[in-house]
């Protein structure tokens, strides 16, 4: 008995549909699917049949692979890279206009998605080795204008690819003396306070989370980016062995 074989564009083919997105008003939904045989970001409204639903980008050669809408449900960012080099670029395109823009538009720079926030729609944290190509920077991303500001200097042991959940940037491995002292970093106003002891706050806001206690003990003056209550930073440069 002779078993045909599995057609080779079925196992290594581009999928029909992949990668739904609800757009955070709930209103819209976008999807990555081909189009000419190459994998673009579809959009539609959240519902309805697959006809309403079109292209909003036009990669004609390795195709899309990860996207995700911004907070103001304007623009659904992507990362692409030139001939397969995988120094990856931020796009983000208009998903009404389709105008799509490169906001990281370096050569031989790879950008990595640090982290966005629905209090700052407008922005997202992108990391880039523009400086060094061994070590990634934290910039603040404006989605409508493109302005890059610097918004932490990777010291040379921290990988913005490793998060936690009390750290957006974190420890690449045990650090000597910068332990847990850049936490969320999107947050442009603070509010500071004292943490004098394990369980004692002489704040109004919550102490610093215990493993951010933990790493770094010798930390008395704590800074907290509002409105968000997991982002803290410590104000001393000497963290606890």
């Amino acid at each position: 008995m002779t078993v045909p074989l599995i057609p080779r564009e079925v196992l290594f083919g581009n999928p029909e549909r992949i990668g739904p997105r609800l757009s955070p008003d709930g209103e819209r939904l976008a999807f990555l699917a081909p189009k000419d045989g190459v994998l673009n970001v579809w959009v539609g409204p959240g519902g309805a049949p697959l006809e309403d639903f079109g292209p909003v980008t036009d990669d004609r050669e390795r195709g899309i692979r990860v996207c995700f809408w911004t907070e103001d449900n304007q623009y659904i960012v992507y990362l692409q890279d030139e001939g397969g080099d995988e120094n990856w670029r931020v796009h983000a395109v208009d998903a009404s206009t389709k105008e799509d823009h490169d906001l990281t538009p370096f050569d031989d720079v790879r950008a990595q998605i640090v982290d966005k926030s629905r209090h700052f729609p407008d922005t997202l944290l992108v990391a880039l080795n523009r400086d060094n190509p061994e070590l990634h920077d934290v910039y603040r991303l404006t989605l409508s204008t493109g302005d890059l500001d610097l918004a932490a200097k990777n010291p040379g042991n921290l990988s913005a690819g490793s998060r936690t959940r009390s750290s957006r940037f974190a420890p690449r491995w045990p650090p000597p003396q910068t332990a847990a002292l850049i936490c969320s970093l999107e947050m442009p106003k603070t509010q500071t306070g004292t943490n004098s002891s394990a369980g004692t706050r002489k704040t109004r806001f919550p102490a610093p989370p215990s493993a951010l206690r933990k790493t770094a003990r010798s930390c008395t003056s704590w800074t907290r980016a509002t409105p968000t209550p997991r982002a803290w930073s410590c104000s001393s440069s000497k963290a606890a062995k």
